[in-house]
């Protein structure tokens, strides 16, 4: 599973250079609702089962890439810093928490976690800007 981080790495970067950093992370966060919603219908050891996990995972691990770009692009110089260190407090806090959701009983309840918070992560990146080839602001003001 563990191979799967490294070509979804180098997609990630190709995604976010193509087609810019909210698409990208709005249809990999859609591919992973969609993956973890099939879940919920699919035996707990199919061989479906464990597709969908490693496309999930791809998706995830895409998503969780071009995020870190994302976050330093969007904030202001000064917050910048702050804003990169917040995003990635709740990363961590993420992973800290997901092995207990994975857990959970009945064996459809994990999936429906995760693909609702997809579906949370997509309206997220909705109301945010577009980084893409725009210069980066270097201070709070933006009266100039």
């Amino acid at each position: 599973m563990g191979l799967v981080q490294i070509p979804a790495c180098l997609v990630a970067t190709w995604l976010s250079r193509v087609f810019g950093r909210k698409l990208s992370m709005i249809s990999n966060f859609i591919i992973l609702g969609l993956t973890m919603f099939v879940l919920i219908f699919t035996p707990r050891n199919h061989w479906t089962a464990l597709t969908f996990g490693i496309i999930g995972l791809w998706a995830v691990n895409v998503t969780f890439n071009i995020v870190y770009v994302w976050v330093s692009e969007l904030f202001p110089t000064p917050l910048r810093n702050m804003a990169y260190g917040m995003g990635s407090c709740g990363a961590k806090a993420g992973a800290m928490t997901a092995p207990f959701i994975a857990n959970l009983g009945p064996h459809w309840m994990p999936s429906l976690i995760f693909s609702t918070m997809s579906l949370l992560g997509v309206i997220s990146c909705l109301v945010l800007p577009e980084t893409k080839g725009k210069k980066l602001e270097d201070n709070l003001d933006h009266t100039k």
